[in-house]
C-alpha cells in the first residue's frame, strides 16, 4: 500500500469514527421552463440550498402566496436570458414551508413550494447511518477499488433518494430515486460519476433520504 492510500486509510477510520451529527448540504435543482417549475414542490433538509436554473422564457422565483400573487419578501429575482440562475439558502429554516410563484405568470398557475425539514432526524452515534425508517447504512466493502456495494434496511414502504457526494459536497451520481418495499437493499456503485468518469481517490459521502430524514456514511476510494 503506497503512502498515499494509507493516508487515505487513516482519514476514513477517522471519519467513521465521528458522530454522523450533521448532513451535508445538498443544492437542489429546480428547472424554469415553459411556464412551469420542475419539480414544482421539494422537500429538503434545513442547510440545504435551492438553485431555480433558467431555460426557456421570462420569469422569475418570488416567494409569497400564489394564491392572490403577492410577495412575502423573502425572495425575488429575475431567470431569463441574461439572469440564469438565482440560489437560496435555507439554513436555519427547519421546520418551515415556503410557497413561491413566477410574477408575470401566477395567475397562470407557475407555482411552487419548498419544504424544509429538520435534521434532527439525522443520526447523533458513530458507525452506519441510522435515523427512522432507514438503518445500517454503510458501504462494503469500505475502503474499495474500483467498486462498493451501498447496503441498508428499509423499515417501511416509502420513496428513497440514494447519492453520493464528493468531500466538498458536490453530487457525484444519483443511485436510487424510487419507492422501495421494506426489506435489506444492496445497491451496487462503480466509482464512476453519473457521466460515467472515473471519480479520484478520496472521501465520499452516501446519503440516504427518505420522508422521515436522511443519514450521511463516509467511504473511501483508493484506486
Amino acid at each position: 500500500m503506497s503512502k498515499y492510500q494509507s493516508i487515505i486509510l487513516v482519514l476514513v477510520l477517522f471519519l467513521v469514527s465521528l458522530p454522523v451529527a450533521v448532513a451535508m448540504a445538498i443544492v437542489h435543482e429546480v428547472q424554469v421552463a415553459n411556464f412551469a417549475f420542475s419539480p414544482a414542490d421539494l422537500t429538503i433538509a434545513d442547510g440545504d440550498t435551492v438553485r431555480w436554473s433558467w431555460v426557456s422564457g421570462t420569469h422569475t422565483t418570488t416567494s409569497g402566496d400564489p394564491t392572490s400573487c403577492t410577495p412575502d419578501g423573502l425572495w425575488n429575482a429575475p431567470l431569463s436570458v441574461s439572469n440564469t440562475f438565482f440560489e437560496f439558502d435555507f439554513t436555519g429554516m427547519g421546520g418551515t414551508a415556503s410557497t413561491y410563484f413566477c410574477m408575470p405568470h401566477c395567475l397562470g398557475g407557475m407555482r411552487g413550494s419548498v419544504t424544509v425539514q429538520d435534521v434532527a432526524g439525522v443520526s447523533g452515534h458513530g458507525g452506519p447511518g441510522n435515523f427512522a425508517g432507514l438503518s445500517e447504512l454503510h458501504a462494503s466493502p469500505n475502503p474499495f477499488n474500483p467498486d462498493t456495494v451501498v447496503r441498508f434496511i428499509l423499515a417501511q414502504a416509502d420513496h428513497v433518494q440514494l447519492r453520493v457526494f464528493d468531500a466538498t459536497g458536490r453530487q457525484i451520481v444519483l443511485l436510487a430515486d424510487e419507492t422501495m418495499q421494506p426489506g435489506s437493499y444492496n445497491i451496487p456503485w462503480d466509482g464512476r460519476s453519473a457521466q460515467g468518469r472515473k471519480v479520484p481517490s478520496g472521501i465520499y459521502y452516501i446519503s440516504g433520504k427518505t420522508s422521515k430524514g436522511r443519514s450521511i456514511a463516509p467511504m473511501a476510494l483508493i484506486r
